[in-house]
């Protein structure tokens, strides 16, 4: 890349002549080689020492890298670029902004857009010099010019002017052969050069086709338009959003749906989280447990020898509520102290998240109505009815069987999120006494 320059007579300070002084004016000095497909240091080589083995170290060459489809490798200078050079065999490079083949370079820049198919990447200059016979009986030697592989021209187009795309400029970059003359007449030398990367002010290659309403691959299609391709591709990379799928739509990414049983809460869920929230079970029927009447059925909880219930699920809406029924069975312990004590509570310590739900309780004895909405206990995260047994006979002892209707909801105000609750029903264990009445357990 060196050039020669004139030798002149420049004031060094202007108007002064007593400063006048002999420069070269016009030329390239050497500079220090690095990979860029020119030869900087004028040496006649391009590029030298390429993959690292060489005393020469070109910066970057040597250094590790590589992931994705073709493992890891290192660095090395390939047609005047860095590139990460691995051992994978890859397969055929397409237009796809990836390394494909594994050659360490993304989509080669020497894509001919009128032949549609990948060439070499090598290109060829042509330089004239001129011998003549000096005294000596040697030979002197000088250039008379040189051509380019492109009818004489170092560069020519490249690229599409299709979509997103505009054309640029793809230059062939040769190193200068020494002057060297062994008989009198007009010869040339045939140098291989490297053909560089379409580039150029305004130049724009083809990219990845996203959703946004634009050809951004260039082919001619726009988004879903392109035969073959799918919202979880032009949204994800092809990756599907957790049970659910992308479309595009107007150049905007939004979810396909839901996959049975899930669905998208609270709104503000990231579309790339997909369908995060899980439906409960009994929220899938045609009954849902959204109602005291259609409350799930928990069974019974005996005061002796019962282990607690724990119920869970999720709300996956804003008006969700999920509604329970069990019943507490009081078992005749005559003659020992009766033990019957029914406490429900959010289980320790993940059952209630961020204090986000609370629980509504409707007690009811005998033949009385289960959902009497007028015995209801709202907005509670604890609750307890004991039989307050000191004696083993008498009205403490009587049968306290009671139905109950749980009614599980989010509280005003919290944040809504999909995070599961857990309540924790339990009988058993006034038999050493009941603790201090709080006006709540009646």
């Amino acid at each position: 890349q060196c050039d020669p320059g004139l030798l002149q007579c420049v004031a060094q300070t202007p108007g002064d002549p007593s400063t006048n002084t002999v420069v070269c004016v016009g030329s390239s000095l050497p500079a220090k080689e690095i990979c860029d497909g020119i030869d900087n240091d004028c040496d006649g080589f391009v590029d030298e020492d390429p993959d690292g083995a060489g005393p020469q170290h070109l910066d970057g060459v040597g250094d590790p890298c590589g992931s994705g489809e073709c493992g890891s490798g290192v660095m090395q200078c390939k047609n005047g670029q860095l590139a990460c050079i691995t051992n994978a065999s890859g397969k055929q490079e397409i237009c796809n902004g990836k390394d494909d083949d594994c050659n360490g370079i993304i989509d080669e820049p020497t894509y001919d857009p009128e032949e549609k198919k990948y060439v070499s990447s090598s290109c060829t200059c042509t330089f004239s010099y001129r011998g003549t016979a000096a005294a000596d009986g040697k030979f002197t030697c000088a250039e008379l010019g040189f051509t380019g592989p492109f009818d004489g021209a170092f560069e020519r187009a490249c690229g599409m002017n299709t979509g997103e795309c505009s054309p640029g400029k793809q230059k062939c970059a040769c190193s200068r052969p020494s002057c060297v003359a062994t008989a009198a007449g007009d010869f040339t030398k045939t140098v291989t050069g490297t053909l560089g990367w379409c580039s150029g002010e305004g130049y724009v290659g083809s990219a990845t086709e996203i959703c946004d309403q634009k050809d951004n691959n260039c082919n001619g299609f726009v988004d879903m338009d392109e035969p073959g391709i799918t919202g979880n591709q032009l949204c994800a990379g092809g990756l599907a959003p957790p049970h659910s799928g992308f479309s595009c739509v107007m150049g905007s990414c939004e979810l396909s749906g839901c996959e049975p049983g899930w669905t998208k809460y609270p709104p503000s869920t990231p579309q790339t989280d997909g369908c995060n929230c899980p439906i409960d079970a009994d929220d899938q029927k045609v009954a849902k447990n959204d109602s005291c009447a259609t409350a799930t059925d928990q069974g019974s909880i005996v005061d002796v020898g019962s282990q607690p219930k724990v119920v869970q699920g999720t709300l996956s809406s804003d008006a969700d509520v999920d509604w329970y029924a069990i019943t507490a069975t009081d078992q005749n312990e005559t003659p020992v102290n009766n033990s019957f004590w029914v406490k429900v509570e959010f289980q320790s310590p993940d059952g209630n998240p961020a204090d986000e739900y609370q629980f509504e309780l409707i007690r009811s004895v005998g033949t009385g109505d289960s959902c009497d909405g007028t015995k209801a206990k709202s907005e509670l995260t604890s609750y307890d009815w004991c039989a307050n047994s000191n004696t083993s006979t008498g009205a403490a002892n009587a049968d306290s069987t009671a139905k109950y209707r749980l009614k599980v909801f989010r509280k005003t105000g919290a944040t809504p999120t999909c995070k599961p609750y857990k309540l924790k029903v339990s009988n058993g264990g006034a038999s050493a006494g009941c603790p201090a009445d709080d006006g709540c357990g009646t």
